[in-house]
């Protein structure tokens, strides 16, 4: 036997799991990450736009990445109302990547980010940026804590460390 729920109810269940995150459900922050991300991913599919990285919080908000595309309507659909500076329709600068390690980054006074050019870890400033294609043709650096791994740079930049 099976519960059937309206559309309201539905649309209850999510509303408190995006704005209750520590409802029970999700209350481990990967888990809610995944779920936000896979909400905009539905609404996109649907409705036009896409999404490029997981959600991630910045002082205490959670924010998802919209880009317009080809399926998303001139007028930015049901984004619009949230794209007053017009940015889904901006042309995106292709991503760049930093190598991170967090456990560099704790025990060097912030010198987390890897530099191939110096060939030692150095504050972000200094890190090599790498495109999607470079990701695949480079090694990842040695670190004691095993941890080295892709970060964007945009991401890293604003504080907000994220795996790729």
């Amino acid at each position: 036997m099976s519960k059937q729920i309206s559309q309201q109810e539905l649309a209850q269940i999510v509303t408190k799991l995006l704005t209750d995150p520590n409802s029970g459900e999700l209350d481990e922050a990967n888990k809610f990450a995944k779920f936000m991300t896979d909400i905009g991913q539905v609404v996109a599919d649907h409705c036009g736009g896409e999404i490029k990285h997981e959600a991630s919080t910045k002082e205490g908000v959670w924010y998802v990445g919209i880009r317009g595309n080809d399926s998303l309507p001139e007028d930015g659909g049901v984004w619009q109302d949230f794209d007053l500076e017009g940015e889904l329709f901006e042309p995106q600068p292709e991503p760049t990547y930093v190598i991170y390690s967090f456990t560099t980054s704790r025990f060097s006074n912030s010198k987390g980010f890897w530099s191939a050019e110096l060939k030692d870890w150095v504050e972000l400033e200094r890190a090599t940026q790498y495109s999607d294609a470079q990701m695949d043709t480079t090694e990842m650096p040695f670190t004691p804590g095993r941890d080295a791994e892709w970060a964007l740079y945009h991401l890293a930049k604003d504080g907000i460390i994220s795996d790729c």
